[in-house]
Parts: C-alpha cells; structure tokens; sequence
C-alpha cells in the first residue's frame, strides 16, 4: 500500500493522500467514502496503462474507514428494456453505454432521451 496511502504509516491528525488505480479509460470517476460523506476523487496522473485518482484526507485520532464507489457508463442502460427516446428509439441491447445519452433524432442521431418541452 505504500503507493496508495501517502504517508504509508501516518500519525493521528496528519493530512494522508489516498490513491485509487483503475485501467486507463476504464471508468467514469471514482468516489472516496467515509463517515458518510462521499467525495470526487481527481484524476492524479496516467501512464500507458492505468489511471490514478487521489484525494487528500484529514486524519484525526481515531481509525479511518472507507471504501470507493465506481461509476462507469459503459453499461448504463442495462435492463432499461421500457426506455424510448422522443423520436421512437427503443432499447437496443448493443447499445447500453453513453453513446446513446443524447436526444434522439433518429435515424442521423438516435438517442434514449426526449427533448424538453
């Protein structure tokens, strides 16, 4: 873990930095969360491949215990079998990423979502 938690063996009260590794391009963002708080980690560096993400915590006196809340898009519409966008596109399942977040203007542009009235 010494790459992942900066300093590797902290005092009570002292400012860690925490990391998170994913595979490059393989996830939207990732959340650091404790003590119910959740917290957008940033995009720290990459390399040919992996991405790494941090945050900066402040330690107090006391065990520190939190987890990671991964988001992707990459199966975003999974299961969303009833959704039509506003010119008649319908689920798709080859189509379950972001590619089809947009307003539907099918055929040129299909998408699942409707434009507001």
């Amino acid at each position: 873990t010494k790459n992942y938690v900066i300093p590797q063996e902290p005092a009570p009260y002292d400012e860690i930095t925490i990391r998170f590794r994913s595979a490059k391009n393989n996830i939207d963002r990732v959340y650091f969360v404790c003590k119910g708080q959740k917290e957008l980690m940033l995009l720290e560096s990459s390399d040919e491949e992996f991405d790494y993400y941090s945050i900066k915590v402040q330690l107090e006196n006391e065990l520190l215990a939190y987890y990671f809340e991964i988001k992707s898009s990459e199966n975003m519409f999974e299961g969303c079998i009833n959704i039509k966008g506003g010119a008649g596109t319908t689920y798709d399942s080859n189509h379950l990423n972001f590619a089809y977040a947009q307003i539907d203007s099918a055929p040129k542009h299909p998408g699942y979502f409707t434009k507001a009235q």
